[in-house]
């Protein structure tokens, strides 16, 4: 007897997923199966992006607005998929 997969989604953290090369590849990720980290600094093309992305998403998405550019940015997206408790397998 099989047991259906009960393993969580995979998890990409996608920057610059508001447009662009970044947003089509959210789309990709989308489509197979992962659980999306969208980063951008705009936030409200990032929310735009997140809700056409969620129909094709399996699990919910997660946003993070923040800027690159800044110091601390990588450490405040890593806390941020900790607080999450997600264990990101793919970084765009």
């Amino acid at each position: 007897m099989n047991q259906p997969n009960t393993a969580p989604p995979p998890v990409a953290v996608i920057t610059g997923a508001s447009s662009g090369i970044g947003y089509e590849l959210a789309k990709l990720f989308a489509r197979d199966g992962y659980q999306l980290v969208l980063v951008a600094s705009h936030a409200a093309r990032l929310a735009q992006a997140a809700r056409t992305l969620q129909q094709a998403a399996a699990a919910p998405i997660i946003t993070l607005v923040q800027d690159l550019s800044h110091p601390n940015a990588p450490e405040d997206i890593v806390t941020a998929t900790h607080q999450h408790r997600l264990k990101p397998t793919a970084l765009v």
